[in-house]
């Protein structure tokens, strides 16, 4: 496409412009133009000339607004050249020589295609008539200025009139400015009286405090001494505590082997993690004696190791295991006012063999299960295969490692954990069923109350 080169001056300035503002939008020109397209063949005699007010360019098309005829797409290899200019240019200042050298191009530009296609001709003179206005009234001696013609000399006192003014609002600014320097040495004055009215004020005041921080250090003294008794004696405490808790954690960090205790671990550091967040994770229930006894000394009879105190309770957690080692237990006990019954918390990991579609298989250790459920509560043994079902239905369309289903009768409620197979110590696939009982998953929490 052949543009118009700008020079220098007021007219280089704003055809910058509208070239930096095209970049920001699709190529396109809301111009004035002369499109040159081949005719019947490539000879220039018999090129045809399409005046346009507005071109688009595209990688293997131009898109017109033909004048007079709508909007048309010509391809590139139709189009002999062509020549165009943006109408702001008439509009802005023209003064100097350089204001017109856009207008000059236009013009040059136009006489080239005339001398080599004879049909541009017809549409040259329609086409540079505006531009050939300017150029007579420059010719008359006219300048435009601001949006208007005017004589040379009337332009000459316009701009001496601004110089003027520009003169005048610097005088003023300089007087503006002694007034302002003036004011300030006044007020730096006054602040030094002042400061040296405040440094008298300072220097008695500073007496008085001197004398009343010597009574304040001798009662800081004294409340000091006391202090550090009493820090003795709560670090002395610290340390013993500290001395448990190490011992605890040390427990911790030793129980459990195998897939099994990991995941009852890890579930077991998210239920803490939800506690610390603020939510009521530990409701608790009352545990029956019978339940108590046949948990301990017939299913989970393999010792106890004590584990720090979490979730609210200030006593320790408690490690079980079963005989086999099949299946663990970690206890919670929340201890509570004299007189009321203890609120117990259960989080049991049991191991269940798969079949070849990843379903439990029915055996000693989902019996195991069963039982150890029953005991508990007989309506939970009864509520637990639904959940079991809910939860292996769900997992794979949750996409994650292990699925959470509640399992709530009564006052022994809770959730139930099944994760996806695992690979097991014997070389087979297993499935691990984490029960909670007293304990709530976290969609069914509430948050703490304000203490």
């Amino acid at each position: 496409m052949i543009r118009s080169g700008f020079g220098g001056g007021r007219a280089l300035r704003v055809a910058l412009l509208i070239v930096s503002l095209g970049l920001l939008l699709p190529q396109a020109a809301s111009a004035l133009g002369l499109l040159v397209l081949k005719g019947a063949n490539t000879s220039p005699e018999f090129a045809k000339v399409v005046p346009f007010s507005r071109c688009e360019e595209f990688a293997v098309n131009y898109k017109v607004q033909v004048t007079g005829s709508g909007e048309k797409v010509y391809l590139i290899s139709e189009v002999f050249g062509m020549v165009e200019y943006d109408p702001v240019l008439l509009a802005v200042d023209l003064v100097d020589l350089q204001d017109y050298a856009p207008l000059l191009e236009v013009v040059e530009r136009t006489r080239v295609l005339e001398t080599r296609y004879p049909a541009v001709r017809n549409e040259s003179q329609r086409f540079l008539k505006p531009i050939m206005e300017v150029l007579l009234l420059r010719d008359q001696g006219m300048v435009q200025f601001e949006g208007r013609w005017m004589t040379r000399a009337s332009y000459d006192r316009i701009k001496e009139e601004q110089r003027q003014k520009q003169k005048d609002t610097r005088a003023m600014t300089e007087a503006l400015e002694r007034t302002r320097k003036l004011e300030i040495q006044r007020q730096e004055e006054e602040a030094k009286a002042m400061m040296q009215t405040a440094a008298n004020r300072v220097k008695a005041e500073e007496q008085t405090r001197v004398e009343e921080e010597d009574r304040r250090r001798a009662a800081q003294k004294k409340m000091e001494e006391e202090q550090e008794k009493e820090a003795q004696l709560l670090a002395e405490k610290r340390a013993q505590e500290e001395k448990e808790q190490s011992r605890l954690r040390v427990n911790w960090n030793r129980i459990g082997g195998g897939p099994t205790a990991a995941l009852l671990k890890a579930e077991w550091e998210t239920l803490q993690g939800w506690y610390r967040a603020g939510r009521e994770t530990f409701p608790g229930m009352e545990l029956p004696g019978a339940a108590e006894a046949l948990l301990v000394q017939q299913h989970f009879a393999k010792g106890s190791t004590e584990l720090p105190a979490v979730l609210g309770s200030t006593q320790p957690a408690t490690w079980m295991e079963s005989a086999d080692g099949h299946r663990l237990m970690i206890r919670v006990v929340r201890t509570t006012e004299a007189g009321d019954t203890p609120r117990s918390g259960l989080l049991m990991a049991f191991q269940v063999p798969t079949d070849a579609k990843g379903g439990p298989v029915a055996g000693e250790e989902l019996r195991g299960l069963t039982a150890v459920v029953g005991d508990v509560s007989r309506e939970l043994q009864r509520a637990l295969p639904r959940a079991m079902t809910v939860a292996l239905t769900s997992l794979p369309q949750a996409g994650a490692l292990s699925q959470r289903v509640p399992l709530t009768v009564g006052e022994a409620s809770g959730y139930l954990t099944v994760s996806r197979p695992l690979l097991g110590e014997d070389g087979s696939y297993h499935l691990i069923l984490l029960v909670a009982l007293g304990l709530t998953e976290d969609r069914a929490a509430a948050p703490l109350k304000a203490r």
